[in-house]
């Protein structure tokens, strides 16, 4: 009897054993493992991201900062040749004679050096009311009146004046434009004016940063027949329905425009934007807008 109690005693005790504590901890700690597994790959994630966003920013003003330098330099190194010229008595007295043949003759050589070296590829002369007696680049094309915003500033204040413009007419080109005043005694006789096509100076930038850029104006801005051409003349896209609101004036590689340009809303283009990104034809692009 003792015997048999003691083995039913002792089956009685086996079945009755808790299961083991682990077991029964699993399911939370599973879900825990997972959670912190997730919270870590979300954290790093947005590290990432920040990370990403802040070279990308960086990027952004590093172009920025290179182009604003590259016009600033050329702006006051085109700005030294005018004070020059604008003080070389025989400029003054060919530009008092209106002898445009002098000017010509005195200074087409010059203008050669400049080009080649330089890159500055306008150079004119003005006379007093603002009426062009000669362009040295385009001797053939040196009539009528110039009302550009660079030779209006100079004439109110007769002072240089320098800035960015785009000439609407037979050749849509953004132009960095330099114009100083002329003077004889304390009378005003003229303006001499140098510029640089600005995609010379986005070539510079471009060369300097690594990075694709793409110039886009307004087309409100732009004469139509005069950009078309203008890029047939240069051997560009000329279609103007390419974009809807603006259009290409420059772009570092002419694959980029297809491939992103097209692609970006305009509305989002037209906004200075660090935080746009679209992938195509397997390219992960991050674009950000300067206006």
């Amino acid at each position: 009897m003792n015997s048999m109690n003691r083995e039913v005693f002792g089956k009685v005790d086996a079945q009755a054993l808790p299961k083991p504590i682990l077991w029964r901890l699993m399911l939370p700690l599973s879900a825990i493992i997972f959670l912190m597994i997730a919270l870590g790959g979300a954290i790093i994630y947005r590290q990432n991201k920040l990370l990403l966003d802040y070279r990308i920013r960086q990027n952004a003003e590093r172009i920025s900062a290179a182009f604003h330098a590259e016009v600033e330099d050329l702006a006051e190194g085109m700005n030294l040749a005018l004070f020059s010229i604008s003080s070389d008595p025989r400029v003054i007295n060919a530009m008092i004679n209106k002898d445009r043949e002098t000017l010509f003759e005195d200074w087409h050589p010059v203008f050669q050096n400049m080009l080649n070296i330089n890159s500055v590829n306008h150079f004119t002369f003005l006379d007093k009311d603002r009426v062009r007696l000669l362009r040295v680049h385009n001797p053939d094309q040196s009539s009528g009146i110039i009302n550009r915003h660079t030779v209006l500033e100079a004439q109110r204040t007769g002072k240089p004046s320098w800035g960015i413009e785009l000439e609407m007419g037979s050749r849509e080109v953004p132009t960095l434009r330099c114009v100083f005043p002329v003077f004889h005694g304390r009378d005003l006789i003229g303006y001499v004016e140098l510029g640089k096509d600005l995609e010379n100076i986005l070539n510079q930038v471009f060369k300097r940063t690594k990075s694709p850029l793409a110039l886009l104006i307004d087309k409100q801005f732009v004469n139509r027949e005069g950009w078309e051409n203008t890029m047939r003349e240069l051997g560009r896209d000329s279609n103007w329905e390419r974009l809807s609101q603006n259009v290409i004036m420059y772009a570092t590689d002419e694959v980029m425009p297809d491939r992103l340009i097209n692609t970006v809303p305009q509305a989002k283009v037209k906004k200075n934007s660090s935080d746009l990104r679209l992938n195509t034809n397997g390219h992960r692009w991050h674009v950000s807008s300067l206006s």
